[in-house]
């Protein structure tokens, strides 16, 4: 039976390794979320896109939607980088050669996987430390063009998440939990 995502559920962040086989266990809560077969693209970030069939679909569709340049090379590659595999029974999933190098992953490397709402972003974890070092001092010198892609990437998402964890996403905020979690899940 399919899952979906719901607002809110695919939220926080886990330390975990990408094995020597090109396999990293998703998180229980995670997998919780997730469809039984996953979808697998390749932001222009490089990080590991993984969601549902709407959740990329939808993103490809909002960077359809955008004239910028950072959204067509977006668009390419989650076209051009684009699987779908399964989990085993142990919760881990393989990821396809290509998308390892496409990904900048390395087997035996530390990963962090962030849930963001409706997909996952699977990182190395050096290459996550210096984009976040990076933005945070290019949020300082320019603050122009990124917000209008990044608030339709976000509705296009969300446009696709079930309305079902409505109440789920209104039980979190009332119970006070802010910030972002980091466990080893």
């Amino acid at each position: 039976m399919a899952r979906s995502a719901s607002p809110g559920s695919l939220t926080g962040v886990v330390e975990a390794t990408l094995d020597d086989k090109s396999r990293v266990v998703l998180p229980a809560r995670f997998r919780r979320v997730l469809p039984t077969t996953i979808t697998l693209w390749i932001s222009p970030e490089r990080c590991l896109m993984v969601g549902s069939p709407e959740a990329h679909d939808a993103t490809v569709a909002a960077l359809a939607r955008s004239s910028s340049a950072y959204a067509a090379s977006a668009r390419r590659l989650a076209r051009i980088y684009v699987d779908s595999v399964g989990v085993d029974g142990q919760g881990r999933m393989s990821v396809p050669a290509a998308m390892v190098r496409a990904a900048r992953l390395s087997p035996g490397t530390p990963v962090l996987i962030e849930g963001h709402g409706g997909h996952v972003q699977i990182w190395d974890a050096l290459a996550r430390e210096r984009l976040l070092e990076h933005v945070a001092s290019d949020v300082v010198a320019d603050q122009s063009g990124w917000g209008d892609l990044a608030d339709e990437l976000d509705a296009a998402t969300l446009a696709v998440i079930s309305t079902a964890a409505s109440s789920d996403s209104a039980a979190s905020h009332s119970s006070g939990k802010v910030g972002t979690e980091v466990s080893t899940d």
